[in-house]
């Protein structure tokens, strides 16, 4: 799949660093590179990503036992909660799959989440 690639030798650089949180343009000036070969890397990747995701869910069984679970937290204040439920596989412990929902503050801080920003 990496045949014809220039720098095969960034992919797995440019994947660590990615995931870690660095952007484009400091991927770039990290590696020596332009922004635009980091671009294309990326997109590989998400390609290459697809493609395994794609086998693995075909070679996978049906699952039978599952169970949710459901994590309360912050946007970036405390005015702006959310809720992120998954579903997971009993045996494995395995994400299935999960949403993030926006929902309104509570206590104390209610009134000052709806003067601020409106309903949730």
């Amino acid at each position: 799949m990496e045949h014809g690639q220039k720098k095969r030798q960034l992919n797995f650089s440019i994947l660590k660093f990615y995931c870690s949180g660095i952007s484009q343009r400091r991927l770039a000036r990290n590696l020596n590179t332009t922004q635009k070969t980091v671009a294309r890397k990326l997109e590989y990747l998400a390609l290459k990503a697809r493609v395994f995701n794609h086998n693995y869910r075909k070679k996978r069984k049906l699952v039978t036992d599952f169970q949710f679970d459901d994590l309360e937290t912050i946007e970036h204040t405390k005015l702006k909660p959310v809720s992120v439920t998954m579903a997971v596989e009993q045996g494995t412990r395995e994400i299935l799959g999960f949403e993030v929902s926006k929902m309104p503050a509570k206590g104390h801080l209610a009134k000052k989440s709806l003067k601020k920003y409106g309903t949730r």
